[in-house]
């Protein structure tokens, strides 16, 4: 069971690290951390990193792609860390930002399009760590928010 929190724990860390799509929307969301971050061997540094618009043949650590960018620092994350061979995505950004965020799909969350918004009633994954996880964890959400037109969504 632990093991299985500590992937859910890490999956909706990352996922708030870097949350882009298109041109447009430009809300970034950050929250302060409650706490001084735990310094205990039990607990594990987390980092997540979604790219818009970068498959797995642009992506080192991956067999998919004839060429691939030199990405020295990505690599050493992916050769320390842990790589996910069974993802999914959905082909816009906004389900796609909504089910990380919230760890459903869109059918549950109301997001099966671009400009859907989320609703206000959806927890957030990193409201859900924070709860359950004894502040254990900062989080952060940095990039477009594209899940409402309302600026004040993403803090609501």
């Amino acid at each position: 069971m632990t093991s299985f929190i500590n992937r859910l724990i890490c999956l909706i860390v990352v996922s708030f690290i870097s949350i882009s799509c298109s041109s447009s929307g430009e809300a970034i969301v950050q929250e302060e951390p409650d706490e001084v971050p735990v310094q205990n061997g039990d607990i594990p540094n987390i980092l997540f990193v979604i790219a818009d618009d970068m498959g797995l043949d642009a992506t080192p650590g991956y067999n998919v792609g004839a060429q691939k960018p030199l990405m020295p620092n990505l690599q050493n994350l992916i050769n320390t860390g842990v790589r996910f061979n069974n993802t999914w995505s959905n082909p816009t950004c906004s389900p796609t930002r909504a089910s990380i965020l919230t760890g459903k799909y869109g059918i549950r969350n109301g997001v099966v399009k671009v400009d859907d918004p989320l609703p206000t009633s959806e927890v957030a994954l990193q409201d859900y760590i924070k709860t359950n996880a004894g502040n254990a964890y900062s989080s952060a959400v940095i990039g477009k928010w594209h899940l409402s037109k309302n600026a004040n969504h993403p803090n609501n």
